[in-house]
């Protein structure tokens, strides 16, 4: 058979394909056959195929379906057992083709992030996912088409062809486009197991401390900055340690350890480490950031001082972190009360990252302050202050000449300052000791049901202080009034004071309904056994500790403030007076201590 009739009779089974199969042996081309020659190619090659059919049934038969096949149809068969015996076609050298056979084979090892809108791999020399170019997928895949599809496709000329297209970086683009297409997967995959850590030892799981190679399905993107080597210590880390309080560093180390976990605390805080300078809380901190590697990082001081939608992209560096740091607030601003309640209690955040989709993400994350000065907070409520946990820093760290010339340097808080700990959060061993520390924290969280202790006698005691220079109504009293069950005062003086006091620190004063609320359920109001009284006549039997107001700072469009008339039905405090300059000067009065003269250089 001629090459030119085989050429013919192929157009016309691609072109004629349902009609050859109507009607089989007796086929006839529309317009008729060009020559006999191709109506006998076409017979012949009818009878071939049709002698290879099983015979069908009688039933088959009588049902009056066709006994034959045409040409067109019995060819696509040996189109499909290639396929299926692994031997390349023309569609296996698509773009398409390529792109898929490229994510089938990477599947395990290369994901396409849907919020990161790119590409990440897994690197199994550290066992973490990092985020990946197209570029650089392309070029992977070039390389893996080359070695591989490329070499058996050299075989048939036909496909070497189709193959040649792939030497073109277009077609390997193209190809790695659908790829990513098909490797679509959510961000939520990485990190997710709240249990396993990865350290530079391997994956530890904290409910067992056990050791194990990590897996690329354990989709780590975090890792530990350092090793795991049960009962692992060293002096250098008892001795930051040795800077916190008594009971301290037992509750930090399960605080610390649940911070290792996915988990959040079970009663979740806001940790704040405080003190004057050379108080070691930097040293701390440090180690234990530098100890929790990529699980840990520091934070902009914005994120406590500003909630909203402004701290989006700020939020964005908190998704699937463990531990945040935040470095020294500033000393003149208020946190906010909401954003402390959403980073002490909320499950789940959202955020977004510049020139990415916004991501809704699980919130794990144990936020660590370090600060000099402990911050005013926006409110005083229960709510608030109890997800504030002040870490108290007493002692301060001198040198070797200084503590010898102190005459009690233990009583003044004084500790010997070890040159060695200026660099602890480089030293390796100091990181090993630390996670070890930690991860036994960890054990004893989950022992105790993931319940983490009440906090200790020096916590309390520090948020009492703390909570006692916040509070609105104590600092007016302390600053405005004083208990004298001979007097009284109108609850309007009262107020002007009040609004006076908040104007000097710097906070918004309350209308006088609610100022007064605050003022009968204060434990100061209580204790100096004050009574308001409504619409009644001035007391005859106590004296009126009237209010002068002072108008020099008075704008010009606010009307003067005068002293307020004691006629008529009033609304008064009695048991209070206002304060005054003796009252100061009683104040200010100091004993000298019998051992004054020792205290004295």
């Amino acid at each position: 058979m001629s090459n030119p009739i085989i050429s013919e009779l192929m157009q016309l089974e691609r072109t004629d394909a349902r009609r050859m199969e109507i009607q089989g042996y007796t086929y006839i081309p529309r317009g008729g056959w060009s020559s006999d020659a191709l109506r006998n190619a076409y017979k012949k090659r009818w009878r071939e195929l049709n002698a290879a059919l099983p015979k069908q049934s009688e039933d088959t038969e009588a049902s009056g379906e066709p006994r034959t096949a045409s040409v067109a149809k019995v060819r696509s068969k040996p189109k499909v057992k290639k396929a299926k015996s692994g031997k390349l076609t023309t569609d296996d050298l698509s773009e398409v083709g390529v792109g898929a056979a490229f994510h089938a084979t990477h599947s395990a090892e290369l994901v396409a992030v849907q919020e990161w809108k790119c590409w990440a791999s897994f690197q199994p020399a550290s066992g973490l996912w990092t985020s990946t170019t197209a570029k650089q997928v392309t070029a992977l895949l070039a390389d893996w088409f080359k070695d591989g599809l490329f070499e058996k496709a050299k075989q048939n000329e036909k496909l070497a062809r189709e193959a040649r297209r792939f030497r073109n970086m277009t077609a390997c683009r193209n190809a790695q486009d659908y790829a990513f297409g098909k490797a679509q997967v959510s961000s939520d995959i990485f990190d997710a197991d709240p249990d396993v850590l990865l350290t530079a030892d391997g994956a530890l799981d904290l409910r067992r401390a056990e050791l194990r190679a990590a897996r690329a399905d354990d989709f780590f993107t975090r890792a530990a900055g350092a090793g795991y080597e049960a009962g692992y210590t060293d002096p250098l880390w008892d001795e930051v340690l040795s800077a916190l309080p008594a009971g301290v560093a037992d509750y930090l180390q399960i605080v610390i350890g649940n911070a290792l976990t996915g988990h959040t605390l079970n009663k979740s805080m806001v940790f704040f480490f405080s003190g004057d300078g050379s108080n070691g809380k930097s040293t701390l901190t440090d180690v234990l950031k530098k100890m929790l590697g990529s699980y840990a990082d520091r934070v902009d001081s914005s994120l406590l001082l500003n909630a909203g939608d402004g701290n989006l992209f700020g939020k964005a560096k908190l998704k699937a972190l463990r531990a945040a740091f935040i470095e020294e607030l500033p000393k003149a601003n208020w946190l906010d009360a909401l954003i402390i309640k959403e980073l002490a209690e909320t499950s789940e955040m959202t955020a977004a990252k510049k020139f990415q989709d916004e991501e809704t993400f699980d919130f794990t994350a144990t936020v660590f302050v370090n600060t000099n000065y402990l911050p005013q907070v926006s409110e005083n409520d229960r709510g608030t202050w109890r997800r504030l946990a002040p870490v108290p820093m007493p002692c301060t760290f001198v040198d070797a000449e200084e503590y010898a010339a102190a005459a009690d340097p233990e009583a003044m808080g004084l500790r010997k300052k070890n040159p060695a700990l200026a660099n602890a959060a480089k030293n390796p061993s100091v990181l090993k000791a630390a996670l070890v520390w930690a991860v036994e924290g960890a054990r004893k969280w989950y022992e105790a049901g993931m319940v983490e202790p009440p906090m200790p006698a020096a916590m309390e005691a520090a948020k009492r202080e703390w909570r006692g220079g916040q509070d609105k109504i104590e600092l007016w009293w302390s600053e405005r009034v004083v208990a004298d069950p001979n007097s009284y005062c109108l609850i309007g003086d009262l107020h002007d004071t009040y609004e006076d006091e908040m104007a000097e620190i710097g906070r918004a004063p309350e209308k006088v309904r609610k100022f007064t609320e605050m003022l009968q359920a204060h434990p100061l109001f209580k204790g100096a056994g004050a009574e308001y009284v409504r619409r009644q006549r001035a007391p005859k039997n106590l004296l009126r500790s009237a209010h002068i107001p002072d108008n020099s700072a008075r704008k010009t469009w606010e009307a003067e403030r005068t002293v307020r008339p004691s006629t008529g039905m009033l609304n008064f405090v009695s048991g209070v007076r206002f304060r005054t300059e003796a009252d100061d000067l009683a104040d200010e009065s100091v004993s000298i201590p019998d051992n004054a003269a020792a205290l004295v250089d």
